[in-house]
């Protein structure tokens, strides 16, 4: 994101603190507005808006600097001596993590839907809930893991809902937004997308196989009658992450392009705008089919950030497009003109709506008999009639002496009728805390219970109404 990087160098992160939010939601609306897919603008375009929405700083801004650490010239001391320091560039980690601190900060937690006005008068409404941001945020808090990054959005039509991270001992939503650490399982999802539409591979598809319960040899991956005794659907397999199943099933269907493309589709080796910069996922399909047929069943060869596995979940609970995720629902001036107002945009049609059908009956086996399904056996009553489909990935890699141990869950609720698409990621040491499904989990009692609530309060004055 060119446009905004230049943007993010404008700010002081000590000014940006005392912001509040104007300054900050400048740069978040200039990369909404004016930046296209290829994230490219002119110079000129870069200094009007940047000039626009600059002045929307409170006086705050200017008011924040401790003056008590600025040189006074004395009679000794030159004007030209005590000139004050330019500021350096800030990182743009630090500008997402102050960012989000501050809009969080703001928000009202008793009124989500209520916007937060700035000093100058200015009024802007976002889409994050401040209910689900805290649900989990205090998990991270309580369980402390190495890294961890959660986000949730809206997929039908791309509003983010929460933007959670974790790292380095303290809450880091940039975290959520790094492309730092592979794909794993999650990586099944395409791969069955490409098997479904262009090898007609049906979801209810028996595949007999033997051995692959961790690993993938070259040996597991042609058909033997005499070893394959055991058989699941493909459905079964996805839920159960049967490794060795879609390994096999790649090796003697698809090949490097027809992966590579269904990577793509999917969000992988493309720069995805959002009012932050997201890292972007990279994927490298290999070119020996046995390595290649691994990838295909989620070892390796595809980096993925908790942003971007919110949006692959979203493009399947919404029939297969990919919508483009925002933050910012409404800016109005001080008058209450409306400046800007979010309007859904599509970022990509990933797969057909059938497919994605045939792939949210995959992924509902995950909850149901898979993977996942020890967490959801007891819910609690905000989630008892609740079907949530979704995707398991567990993988390690090499850190230090020791390695790290990456657990995602990916997915959508409900299953029939998708509100909300989320991704959670927990990065752990050997010796384990957490995993992403549970975090997960806390999460969607969360959202479902607030909109419980708000569906009980509308009732209420619809009741008070009539009267």
């Amino acid at each position: 994101m060119r446009l905004l990087s230049r943007l993010l160098s404008l700010f002081d992160l000590r000014k940006a603190k005392f912001a509040v939010l104007a300054g900050l939601v400048g740069g978040l609306l200039l990369a909404t507005i004016f930046v296209d897919n290829q994230n490219q603008s002119s110079e000129m375009e870069f200094r009007n808006l940047a000039a626009r929405f600059t002045s929307l700083i409170p006086r705050a801004l200017a008011e924040g600097r401790d003056e008590s650490a600025i040189p006074r010239p004395t009679e000794a001391v030159a004007e030209e001596e005590v000139a004050e320091e330019e500021p350096g560039p800030i990182n743009p980690r630090d500008f997402l993590d102050a960012s989000i601190s501050r809009i969080t900060e703001a928000l009202d937690k008793k009124k989500p839907n209520a916007p937060v006005v700035l000093d100058s008068g200015e009024q802007i409404q976002f889409s994050i809930i401040p209910s689900l941001q805290d649900a989990v945020e205090r998990q991270y808090k309580s369980y402390q893991p190495l890294e961890a990054g959660f986000v949730a959005m809206d997929p039908r039509t791309g509003e983010v809902l929460a933007i959670a991270g974790w790292k380095d001992g303290q809450l880091a939503p940039h975290r959520a937004l790094e492309a730092d650490g592979p794909a794993a399982s999650v990586f099944k999802v395409v791969t069955a997308a490409a098997l479904v539409e262009t090898q007609n591979v049906r979801p209810r598809k028996q595949v007999c196989y033997h051995g692959g319960r961790s690993g993938i040899a070259a040996r597991l991956l042609k058909p033997n009658p005499k070893k394959d005794r055991n058989c699941v659907s493909v459905s079964e397999a996805m839920g159960k992450s049967t490794n060795v199943v879609f390994a096999r099933l790649a090796y003697n269907k698809l090949d490097r392009n027809v992966l590579r493309k269904y990577g793509e589709k999917f969000g992988f080796n493309r720069v995805i705008p959002f009012e932050w910069p997201i890292g972007m996922s990279k994927m490298d399909v290999p070119k020996d089919r046995v390595e290649f047929a691994r990838m295909a069943a989620g070892f390796y060869h595809a980096e993925m950030s908790p942003m971007h596995g919110a949006l692959l979940a979203a493009a399947v609970a919404n029939k297969g497009m990919m919508m483009t995720p925002k933050a910012v629902k409404r800016v109005t001036d001080p008058e209450g003109t409306v400046i800007y107002d979010l309007t859904p945009e599509t970022f990509q049609q990933v797969i057909s709506p059938e497919t994605a059908d045939k792939l949210t009956d995959m992924m509902h086996t995950t909850t149901t008999i898979g993977t996942a399904s020890k967490y959801f056996r007891k819910r609690p009553p905000a989630l008892k009639n609740v079907q949530i489909a979704g995707k398991t990935g567990s993988l390690s890699r090499k850190w230090g002496k020791s390695r790290k141990y990456y657990s995602w869950f990916v997915g959508f609720a409900p299953a029939d009728n998708p509100q909300i698409a989320f991704a959670s990621l927990v990065v752990n040491p050997p010796k384990w805390k957490v995993k992403g499904t549970p975090i997960a989990k806390k999460a969607l009692h969360s959202y479902f219970t607030t909109l419980a609530k708000n569906k009980k309060k509308g009732k209420e004055l619809i009741k008070t109404a009539k009267k």
